[in-house]
């Protein structure tokens, strides 16, 4: 599995996008956070426990989250080659985006570890493991 920062040919871009990416990761978990207790406050509000749209909800806020650190992350290091001089080149570019694919594709994966492990944040639902378990395995195409 490659890693966006190892694209970055050097050492002070690596430490700059490192910077930028702990950044976002705090930003993107404390928005995750804050909306999970708003929905979890506003069903309690109505008397609702648990119930399936709920740990529906609050698993897509996670894979909004995925999504936007991806793309975040590849914007960050975007800004860092720009910063530093470093050219855009298509070999770069092809670089950074495998790498971001190698990152979501790590990040379900964990969760769905986590998940089975009974220790996530988040409950994913059985027709989303199914489905990201077959997107994990190969079946990347199928629908």
């Amino acid at each position: 599995m490659s890693e966006i920062k190892d694209c970055l040919p050097h050492q002070d871009a690596k430490k700059h996008f490192i910077d930028l990416r702990n950044i976002r990761l705090e930003s993107e978990r404390r928005k995750v956070d804050e909306r999970l207790s708003a929905l979890r406050a506003q069903l309690a509000a109505h008397g609702i426990r648990r119930s399936g749209a709920q740990e529906l909800r609050a698993w897509q806020f996670k894979e909004e989250m995925f999504d936007a650190l991806a793309m975040g992350y590849i914007q960050d290091a975007v800004d860092t080659c720009r910063l530093y001089g470093i050219p855009l080149t298509r070999g770069l570019c092809d670089s950074l985006l495998a790498a971001a694919g190698d990152q979501l594709v790590a990040q379900y994966k964990s969760a769905l570890q986590t998940h089975a492990q009974g220790i996530s944040d988040v409950k994913i639902p059985l027709h989303i493991r199914q489905q990201r378990i077959g997107w994990l395995t190969g079946d990347r195409f199928q629908s």
